[in-house]
């Protein structure tokens, strides 16, 4: 660590290497940064994380009120993260995030490692995504762009969300989602290619997408309404392909 530098509401500091292991078997080879942490902001620019399995390569700045909103109002939290080239361990981030080793998704692909490019911005009410790419999760990989509004409160953000490029196959869908979650008289694709719009939240969405895959190619455009629990609505126009 070089200029190590505290004041009454900030802490500065160039951090030049570390190395940490857990009994857990989380191995951090190597850490460097220049790091400051204040009553109303983190920075941490040129950001270099290496594990024995993953390497983050990024510039992370957090913006906040003050320390207490990051509990009582987590929505007010600034964000402004350029992840360059990184990759990223599923070994790892249970290590930080334990909950997940009980996801079929971990379990059926322990070792999985994502190679993610992108940048997020804005709070966490109100956030930007642009141009993220993400692939490593067996034959699944992803380019995307969106706007996140009403966050932290799942329940009533609204997604703006655009495809670029979505890939997946059957065996991927199998793995990700809770087992029995798809009906055994479903046959899905081998390969499947996705590419279009999202908007709406988890109960009242709109969506237009193109699909190929190795049944043949669709368009849907298709809405979607569960905000009365019993009387769901759904209307599609769904066109095929060589089907």
């Amino acid at each position: 660590v070089e200029n190590l530098s505290f004041s009454i509401d900030s802490i500065t500091a160039k951090v030049l290497s570390g190395d940490f292991r857990d009994k857990s078997g989380f191995d951090l080879k190597e850490i460097r940064t220049m790091f400051k942490f204040g009553n109303k902001s983190i920075f941490l620019d040129n950001l270099y994380i290496r594990t024995a399995r993953s390497e983050i390569k990024d510039n992370v700045r957090l913006t906040y009120p003050s320390l207490e909103s990051l509990i009582t109002d987590p929505g007010e939290m600034g964000v402004n993260a350029n992840i360059e080239n990184s990759r990223l361990a599923l070994r790892d981030l249970i290590t930080f995030v334990p909950e997940l080793a009980n996801l079929d998704s971990y379990k059926s692909t322990p070792n999985a490692i994502l190679d993610i490019d992108g940048k997020v911005t804005g709070k966490v009410k109100d956030l930007t995504i642009t141009d993220m790419r993400i692939t490593g999760f067996r034959s699944t990989s992803v380019r995307a762009s969106a706007k996140i509004r009403g966050l932290p409160d799942i329940n009533s953000t609204f997604f703006d969300v655009k495809i670029a490029d979505l890939k997946t196959g059957r065996s991927d869908l199998f793995a990700m989602v809770p087992s029995g979650t798809i009906p055994p008289d479903i046959s899905l694709p081998e390969f499947v290619q996705i590419k279009g719009n999202f908007k709406g939240t988890t109960a009242v969405f709109n969506t237009d997408l193109n699909l190929n895959s190795s049944y043949g190619s669709a368009n849907a455009v298709a809405t979607y309404n569960s905000q009365i629990k019993g009387r769901e609505k759904y209307k599609a126009d769904l066109r095929l392909n060589n089907f």
